[in-house]
């Protein structure tokens, strides 16, 4: 694409893209009274200062926000600070680097606006300009480069350099209504630091299980320190820093392990620092246990279960091969007692709330789907 077809071709891209994150429509006719009336509570969300919920949801969802102040008002920079403190309390606002790949991805840019953005720890969830951008896209005023290049380096960041999807193609999971085959608990490991990073990840996966399956999966936030197998047999621990546990929060991991359960770990983004933090955890509370890489033929990883499906290799983003290669990505495995600990050291977290956002060392987010649905069925089938 040349820079003088951009204006152009970015404004028909970008309105494709506002229709799929703003509107979230699905792979139903498109009804325009539904897509207005969704346009409306979009439009009350970010005015309304008692409905932010409905904003948060579909960020976290379905979208990444990117707001700019027009003729650079500061009245609305103001707004755009206390929005992101009440959608996001547990992340502050900070300036971009310069050296952020937003300002490389696709143009290397010369000029680079000054940014804010918010980030989970593994991916960005709002940026904002405090300078006036869009003038220059309405009256395509092609002396203002910088301008465009941006727009298009943010708009393939947040679809993660991969190819577009429909815009009838919505990552949005509807509820499943009616009874479930079986059902199956499982716990959140809460500990003090960045436990939760993408608090809809498991309502994504839980409508997809049973939309696959029929599945009921119910998940649980519980205190490192509190695991039973009785309460819930799998668990989840995640992470985009390093994790410092006690010596009883650790004790209790590792009898929860030995008694039977099933824990599942991934570093959210593709975290080093908990990968790396996670192996001096089982050094220091199993140190007699080793780790197995999990073969592509492994049955966890196999169609071994009704339910389950064959995924074999791992399927890695485009930024994860990029920094790894295709051979990367590989489970790793611990027996301990009557249970397992299932360990990935890149990213499935963010990937089960379907994002497809660059910056992301981790599976393919329809890939990690598959993947957790697996690990579920497998655990629960081994445990009976």
């Amino acid at each position: 694409m040349s820079y003088k077809d951009a204006p152009k071709s970015f404004g028909q891209r970008l309105w494709r893209s506002r229709l799929v994150s703003v509107m979230g429509l699905t792979s139903r006719p498109l009804d325009l009274a539904r897509a207005y009336e969704d346009l409306v509570k979009i439009g009350i969300a970010l005015t309304s200062e008692r409905d932010l919920s409905t904003l948060l949801e579909r960020i976290l969802t379905e979208a990444r926000r990117f707001t700019h102040a027009d003729a650079g008002t500061p009245n609305f920079n103001a707004f755009a600070g206390e929005l992101s403190r009440r959608l996001f309390p547990d992340y502050p606002i900070a300036d971009l680097r310069p050296d952020h790949e937003i300002y490389s991805i696709q143009y290397p840019m010369k000029t680079r606006p000054p940014l804010k953005y918010v980030s989970n720890g593994s991916r960005i969830l709002m940026v904002h300009s405090s300078q006036d951008l869009s003038t220059a896209w309405q009256v395509r005023d092609l002396t203002r480069r910088a301008n465009f290049e941006l727009a298009i380096n943010l708009f393939v960041y947040a679809s993660g350099k991969a190819e577009l999807r429909n815009r009838l193609n919505s990552p949005y999971i509807a509820a499943v209504a009616g009874n479930s085959v079986h059902n199956v608990k499982i716990a959140r490991v809460r500990y003090a630091g960045n436990w939760n990073p993408e608090p809809y990840s498991w309502e994504r996966f839980a409508r997809y299980l049973k939309q696959q399956t029929g599945w009921m999966c119910e998940t649980v936030a519980t205190e490192a320190g509190q695991l039973k197998v009785e309460n819930a047999p799998i668990a989840h621990l995640t992470g985009t820093a390093e994790l410092n546990l006690s010596d009883s929060e650790a004790l209790a991991i590792k009898n929860y392990v030995e008694s039977g359960g099933t824990l599942i770990i991934d570093s959210c983004g593709g975290s080093g620092p908990f990968a790396q933090s996670m192996q001096r955890l089982f050094a220091r509370a199993m140190p007699q246990s080793s780790s197995k890489a999990v073969a592509a033929s492994d049955p966890m990883l196999q169609a071994s279960y009704p339910g389950m499906d064959d995924i074999g290799q791992a399927i890695l983003r485009p930024y994860a091969e990029q920094k790894l290669g295709k051979g990367a990505g590989r489970l790793e495995q611990i027996q301990l007692g009557k249970g397992r600990i299932i360990v990935s050291g890149i990213d499935f977290s963010s990937g089960l709330v379907g994002s497809n956002s660059w910056g992301i060392i981790g599976y393919e987010p329809a890939y990690a789907m598959k993947l957790m649905k697996n690990l579920v069925i497998w655990s629960e089938n081994n445990r009976r």
